[in-house]
């Protein structure tokens, strides 16, 4: 591709470009059907501002499994008690920290037994009650191995899993398996050639669902119904393995009484350890005195100022004093307006209403504070719950005793404040929603994230924040996994730009697999979307950057894709997409210390130096791309500074570009890379780098 070429309209992803790419990065899935894109409200994501929302956000969510923010954060019932992506090969650590005080249930033995004879067990049950956990179980004591499972995307259908290809004696996982629309006979057969698949394959598979969810009819004769452990016998095996043992004392039994009432074995196993700190602490952590306290506010009936603040603070909590003031007056004029009820006018001198007391009230759940880290008195008044957990408490609360008069005019509020608010604000209103959610999905979803996916550009990003804050709780992140898929295979074009930019968030690192399909599937699509898809990828890279091998395998896989494409793609068009989507990655900086992903992974993972090269250079032989490639080559030099034992891979990564340029081509480059370069102190990584490029390419 020795040409520059420009891009035409965006094309139909075609069903064999489809599943190669996806063969390319190992994962097999139906292609999406195309949506065409337009312009209509796209553009100020599509120039890329919403970045530094995804940046920020990615950021504080990382922290929250660092513990930074743990104790702001309580989403739904079945919070994961620490980040792990859901589909890829689990590592030994996970597996072993799953099995530590695994106690089989009762369908243990029989599922174990229709697994080893079927090569494939359903696990259907609530969330919470270790479905997970057991599919770890059962595989690793079918298959005899506990080191080597892989999960595999819950978007997978029947058919999709049929078309894999397994691993003799490897165990595969799918949690919470999400239902597609085909018809159950479909689904029937698709079910039979995986059974065969499997067993040709000498394979096991353990797939995972809800009660309600429709895949069970063609499973019934593979399903489960998955059950907890005997809680007291659970909580006696958490003792054991903690040890060492504690003193049967009277107190010690009423925790234990305790413990047969619980219901969640990741409760009773956080219950056994919280015992080794004593009684008292066990017992504090069994009191649920947050909850009891909200209904107590709520029982004592208050006034309808009172609700709308609490209500208000309920959704975008931790933000300054002045800012929700400002906001809880626009909530209050929307439900006068919507009422039909007006302030009622006083007689003589108007009193000013003394607002900010009722924070200062005895029995308040909120409070003032002052965060004396940032600035001390020149920090501004916040306002927050008194309890950190109160604010799931509200929220449940709002849910179970007001109906229409509340709800309609908070909805019509929260849409203003997603369209209308800062940065700091969107962010705490997508935490509320997500909280939110955990009460009641359904109403969030028909009330605030469907509407607002296809809204203004701001409301768009508040539901990318929305979904992922969702996946910090295991049964919310697969229902947020199930409506992203849904916007991009047949949303809307608005619907299909906020799944990409919920892609590049913790979506995306719960189900790296999907993600980078249903992303690269957006990247070829072209148009707005494609433009944000290719943004939206390199975020997801540069969010990589806390670890290095999980860098290293971000950027391996989106260079499988990239490559694929450039091997196999005819249309000028859709090279041209390939192309910006490859631009993206080879200038992308890391979050917080804005050095270039390039640089840290020529230090951090040598052996990718290659992959690197050869992205850096597809991207000089485009001629509109080359001074941008230019510039990201010489960050990267000057961010390497004078780091010499980088200097094999340096000369590695060059060998790679020369191998893309032709003898003309590099002819031409050399001069402006020569002035780019020689502006740079590195002396010696240059000197290097120009000695390989120099080379001759054997008249390529």
């Amino acid at each position: 591709m020795t040409d520059e070429r420009e891009a035409g309209d965006a094309d139909k992803v075609q069903p064999g470009e489809q599943q190669g790419a996806a063969k390319a990065i190992e994962e097999g899935d139906a292609p999406a059907t195309s949506v065409d894109v337009d312009d209509d409200g796209l553009g100020e994501l599509a120039e890329g501002q919403w970045a530094q929302q995804s940046q920020q956000l990615n950021t504080f969510i990382t922290n929250i499994y660092d513990g930074v923010h743990s104790d702001r954060v309580h989403i739904g019932v079945a919070a994961s008690s620490g980040r792990r992506r859901v589909t890829g090969t689990l590592d030994a650590a996970e597996i072993e920290a799953a099995a530590r005080f695994y106690l089989r249930p009762a369908p243990f033995d029989e599922a174990s037994r229709l697994l080893a004879d079927r090569r494939l067990v359903v696990l259907a049950g609530a969330e919470g009650i270790g479905r997970r956990a057991g599919a770890l179980a059962l595989l690793t004591t079918v298959t005899g191995v506990d080191t080597d499972v892989t999960s595999l995307p819950p978007s997978l259908n029947t058919g999709d899993l049929a078309a894999r290809t397994y691993r003799s004696g490897r165990g595969y996982l799918v949690q919470d398996l999400i239902v597609d629309r085909e018809a159950p006979a479909v689904r029937r057969f698709e079910l039979d050639q995986l059974l065969a698949v499997l067993k040709a394959s000498d394979a096991y598979l353990v797939i995972t669902v809800t009660p309600a969810s429709a895949a069970q009819g063609a499973m019934r004769d593979l399903r489960i119904d998955w059950q907890v452990p005997d809680p007291l016998s659970l909580f006696e095996h958490c003792l054991d393995e903690n040890g060492p043992a504690v003193q049967h004392d009277a107190d010690v039994e009423l925790v234990r009484r305790r413990a047969a009432e619980l219901t969640r074995p990741r409760d009773i196993v956080a219950l056994a350890a919280r015992l080794r700190d004593g009684v008292d602490a066990a017992m504090a952590a069994l009191e649920d005195t947050e909850r009891e306290r909200v209904r107590a506010w709520f029982d004592d009936k208050p006034n309808l100022h009172q609700v709308l603040t609490i209500a208000a603070l309920a959704f975008i909590n931790d933000i300054p004093q002045a800012t929700f003031e400002r906001c809880l007056a626009r909530l209050v004029a929307i439900e006068e307006d919507r009422s039909g009820r007006e302030s009622q006018p006083t007689e003589g001198d108007p009193q000013l209403p003394q607002s900010r007391r009722l924070w200062a009230a005895e029995d308040s759940l909120a409070k003032i504070v002052r965060d004396d880290s940032t600035g001390g008195l020149r920090s501004p008044r916040r306002l927050v719950f008194t309890a950190s957990g109160y604010r799931t408490h509200v929220l449940a609360e709002l849910v179970d005793r007001y109906g229409y008069e509340l709800w309609d005019p908070l909805v019509a509020w929260a849409a203003e404040v997603a369209a209308e608010s800062d940065l700091d604000v969107q962010l705490e209103l997508g935490l509320g929603i997500a909280m939110l959610a955990g009460a009641a999905l359904h109403e969030v979803t028909e009330s605030f994230i469907e509407p607002w996916a296809n809204g203004t550009p701001a409301q768009r990003l508040t539901v990318a924040q929305t979904v992922s804050w969702m996946c910090l709780d295991d049964a919310l992140a697969a229902e947020a996994l199930g409506m992203v898929v849904g916007w991009v295979k047949h949303g809307s074009p608005r619907r299909a730009v906020t799944a990409t930019i919920a892609l590049s968030g913790e979506l995306g690192v719960r189900y790296w697999s999907d993600a980078l399909r249903m992303l690269w599937e957006l990247v070829l699509r072209g148009g707005p979307v494609g433009t944000v898809a290719a943004k939206a990828l390199a975020i997801r890279y540069s969010s990589a950057s806390a670890e290095a091998a999980e860098a290293a395998r971000v950027l391996s896989q989106i260079a499988s894709a990239i490559e694929w494409s450039m091997r196999r793609e005819r249309r000028e068009a859709r090279l041209q997409r390939v192309l910006g989507a490859a631009l993206e990655l080879i200038r992308a900086e890391q979050f917080e210390a804005r050095q270039p992903m390039a640089a840290f992974v020529l230090q951090s993972a040598p052996e990718l130096a290659p992959t690197l090269g050869r992205l850096f250079g597809e991207v000089l032989r485009s001629a509109s791309r080359q001074v941008p490639a230019i510039d990201a080559l010489v960050a990267t030099l000057r961010a390497l500074g004078g780091d010499e034992s980088v200097r094999p891979a340096v000369e590695e990564f060059g060998g790679s570009v020369r191998d893309c340029l032709s003898d003309r081509e590099w002819s031409l480059l050399r001069p402006q890379l020569q002035q780019a370069l020689d502006g740079t102190d590195q002396a010696a990584l240059v000197a290097a780098l120009l000695r390989v490029l120099d080379r001759s390419n054997n008249g390529k």
